[in-house]
């Protein structure tokens, strides 16, 4: 192996196959350059590095981080608003079943307001 790809493989420690794979994935992409994959792999290891010492900041217990510390951290820091979607705050079922009623009822609101102002549109 030559130097220079001994020097890119211990500068990240993703495996840089897998990396490579995954930027493959995209459908827009046809080729992945060897130093493309590195700096992927190197901004996505400091990426987690950042969101874990987020998450480890919010926890009261220091000793090992759960779901719950980083989607709290997801939550209450704006440089990590962009995955609320892919991180949200777990909810039991009962919770769950309380907001899909809640959306049903919106919906029917809606409609029923909805039917009320055509009917006092037709009505003029």
């Amino acid at each position: 192996m030559s130097q220079t790809k001994k020097a890119k493989k211990s500068w990240a420690t993703l495996p840089l196959t897998r990396v490579s794979t995954i930027m493959r994935s995209s459908p827009h992409v046809r080729d992945v350059s060897e130093d493309a994959t590195v700096l992927a792999a190197k901004g996505a290891e400091m990426f987690l590095a950042f969101l874990a010492s987020k998450a480890y900041e919010k926890s009261d217990d220091k000793t090992h981080l759960d779901y719950k510390h980083i989607a709290d951290a997801v939550e209450r820091d704006s440089q990590l608003a962009f995955l609320k979607d892919i991180i949200p705050q777990k909810i039991t079922v009962r919770q769950y079943r309380q907001l899909l009623q809640e959306t049903e009822h919106d919906k029917q609101t809606v409609l029923e307001s909805n039917e009320c102002e055509q009917n006092d549109s037709e009505e003029e």
